[in-house]
């Protein structure tokens, strides 16, 4: 399998006046061929721009929410944009075998301050027939650090696991996604499954 993995960082400046902006934008392109379908797909990301977006706190008996997702990497809290920047997934742009599948924003809107680091602190992993796409990432520091799952599928079809408290970094072969089961009282039971085989076929 052939992966080509591209960082690219844009930057989009206005016109040098007293009003003038500059916007930087981050992105990660990734590419591979699966059984026989061609992946590509662009991950964007940028500054959250509270101004943008419905921001909700739920007057504390929820954990906050950003346009109805719920918000990862500020510890079931508020984003504090008084006095930290935060980074936003903003687009994912995907594409299967040259034809362009729509992802909906409730798929990232909530992730913030993700690192994005090929290999570090963000996977890709293709299921063995190349109709769905495990992407796994890291985000937060410390205290407010995650782990998410997000799966995206060729018919459009696609999820995202509710991101878990985790400071373990991307987890190894066969790739456990967490999910979120019953609730019962204040806990949530979290299930896991395994995204390949757990044997893995010699190369």
């Amino acid at each position: 399998m052939k992966r080509l993995l591209l960082w690219a960082i844009a930057a989009q400046i206005a016109a040098a006046d007293d009003n003038a902006t500059i916007t930087v934008e981050k992105a990660v392109k990734y590419q591979a061929t699966a059984g026989n379908h061609r992946i590509e797909l662009v991950l964007r990301q940028g500054p959250l721009v509270p101004g943008k977006h419905k921001i909700d706190d739920h007057k504390g008996k929820t954990p906050p929410t950003i346009d109805g997702v719920t918000i990862a990497g500020t510890a079931d809290r508020l984003p504090d944009t008084d006095h930290r920047t935060y980074s936003q997934l903003q687009s994912i742009e995907l594409k299967w075998d040259g034809k362009e599948v729509p992802v909906e924003a409730r798929h990232y809107v909530g992730l913030l301050n993700l690192s994005l680091d090929p290999g570090q602190s963000l996977q890709f992993v293709p299921s063995p027939d190349g109709d769905a796409l495990l992407i796994q990432a890291t985000g937060g520091d410390g205290g407010e650090s995650y782990l998410t799952s997000l799966v995206l599928r060729q018919d459009g079809n696609h999820k995202q696991y509710g991101a878990v408290d985790s400071e373990s970094g991307l987890p190894p072969y066969p790739y456990e996604v967490a999910e979120y089961g019953e609730v019962t009282g204040n806990t949530v039971q979290v299930k896991t499954f395994n995204w390949l085989p757990t044997e893995k076929k010699d190369e």
